[in-house]
């Protein structure tokens, strides 16, 4: 092979990889137009809005349920210093 048809040889593979680049790059382009044709920006926003009104009142229930909890222990723990001032005061 002369240097003249490898340049040719190199020029046509070149001319190749940049025409598969080019279909590669329209595919991809194709893919992302249909799946922005497909895109509701309305049902988006109804959906993040519905998570977010989830995850909030998950939330509010979890805050109860910790105040509720932490108001139990202080009962109990005010109960038991009572009982245990009360049992000092029989015994001194």
């Amino acid at each position: 092979m002369t240097v003249q048809t490898q340049i040719q040889a190199r020029g046509k593979e070149a001319l190749h990889a940049a025409i598969g680049l080019g279909d590669l790059a329209a595919e991809k382009a194709k893919k992302l137009a249909g799946g922005l044709r497909t895109f509701d920006a309305q049902k988006f926003a109804a959906t993040r809005q519905r998570k977010f009104t989830r995850t909030y009142n998950k939330l509010v229930i979890a805050r109860r349920q910790v105040s509720s909890a932490a108001r139990s222990v202080k009962r109990a723990a005010v109960a038991q210093a009572e009982a245990a001032r009360t049992a000092v005061e029989k015994v001194g």
